[in-house]
């Protein structure tokens, strides 16, 4: 499952990558970011982005081609 947020600024980010316990290390998620990026390209001219801390969604992302660009740590406030 994912979702895709298409901003009015020519950017698109891709959320919320998940994949059930039962069936995760099937590749799964790497064929739905695949898809995300081609439907993107296909049907728009927009940049994709997508914000991660998990380690194991950054490597999926990485091999589908995302660089990380800014290393900033966002702080929600008590």
């Amino acid at each position: 499952m994912a979702g895709m947020w298409f901003s009015p600024y020519n950017i698109v980010r891709i959320d919320s990558v998940q994949t059930g316990i039962f069936f995760r290390s099937c590749g799964f998620a790497r064929e739905v970011v695949k898809f995300a990026i081609e439907y993107v390209k296909r049907e728009t001219k927009d940049e994709i982005y997508l914000l991660t801390d998990n380690p194991t969604a950054e490597r999926i992302y990485n091999q589908a081609g995302f660089v990380e660009i800014n290393t900033e740590k966002i702080l929600k406030g008590e």
